[in-house]
């Protein structure tokens, strides 16, 4: 029983300590992501039709 309680305060220090902040700054990195790529894509509509395209 002391073996089992052990490990699962091991495995809880892991996921309190390393994977939620983790999972965290994956998230929080995937919103600026997100928000640059709404940008630019608002950027590309928002342009005036009448100027010449640059390709």
């Amino acid at each position: 029983m002391a073996t089992s309680l052990s490990f699962g305060v091991l495995i809880a220090t892991f996921i309190t300590l390393l994977l939620v902040p983790s999972l965290y700054l994956i998230l929080e990195d995937l919103v600026t992501i997100t928000k640059r790529f709404a940008r630019w894509v608002i950027q590309l509509y928002a342009r005036d039709p009448s100027s010449p395209s640059p390709t």
